[in-house]
């Protein structure tokens, strides 16, 4: 097995955990519901800074969006700026030097 097909494998793994999870919860509970409590995680997990979790409530969105018919503009709303505040600079400590 090369190390592409193995990365292949544990993406489809991964893949269908999430997504068995956001059926799991859309059997429980309303959509409306499910979106904000998931895009709170999502927001949580950015001010945090934490990677994992971030990663983690990524999924399940991703896996909610997928699983909703028509479009879930805040899911989608979620997904994209997530990105730029998880990722800003300003999570970041920059030094400053003095020329």
């Amino acid at each position: 097995m090369t190390s592409e097909s193995g990365r292949f494998v544990l993406d489809l793994s991964e893949r269908s955990k999430y997504t068995g999870e956001v059926d799991g919860l859309l059997k429980k509970d309303v959509v409306e519901h499910i979106t904000n409590e998931l895009v709170s995680a999502v927001w949580h997990s950015c001010r945090r800074g934490d990677d994992l979790k971030h990663r983690s409530a990524l999924f399940r969105v991703t896996a909610l969006l997928i699983s909703s018919p028509g479009v879930n503009r805040k899911l989608l709303h979620v997904i994209a700026w997530s990105q730029v505040s998880h990722f800003s600079l300003l999570r970041y400590v920059v030094p400053s030097f003095v020329i």
